[in-house]
């Protein structure tokens, strides 16, 4: 099976590997990067700007932070377990593609090796890069 967050970047390496494979791409909103809400496309300068409040606000309470208009890093990481886990869950003994976003990945690297949050930064990891997870018995090993 293969599945596509729907945005432009992951759904071109998406049909990339479709067009290898012969899979048919099915479509998760879920598998998409965090939502930024006011802070979408913004630099970061630009949110200092224009937001100064809520961007003092994002960078001093961290984790929990709601942006106005998005979510937080906490509801991207729950997000994240439970889109995987879903569909891990629809193909049991089965290889899956899921193509996705960089902070997705992260949350869900930080779960399943059991960091605390926001150490998934060190994990590094390339764009059009891959990483394998084995999800077995309802949990990941």
């Amino acid at each position: 099976a293969l599945y596509s967050s729907d945005l432009g970047r992951a759904m071109r390496t998406a049909q990339a590997i479709a067009s290898r494979s012969g899979h048919d791409i099915v479509i998760d909103t879920g598998l998409r990067e965090r939502q930024m809400g006011i802070f979408q496309g913004l630099t970061v300068s630009e949110m200092k700007e224009r937001f100064p409040q809520e961007r003092s606000d994002y960078e001093t309470i961290g984790f929990e932070y709601v942006i106005p208009g998005g979510e937080s890093a906490k509801t991207r990481l729950q997000r994240s377990i439970r889109v995987m886990t879903e569909i891990a869950g629809r193909h049991p003994g089965e290889t899956v593609v899921a193509v996705t976003h960089g902070g997705f990945l992260r949350g869900f690297f930080e779960f399943v090796l059991s960091t605390p949050p926001g150490n998934g930064k060190r994990f590094k990891r390339s764009n059009a890069s891959y990483s394998a997870f084995e999800y077995s018995g309802g949990e990941y090993v």
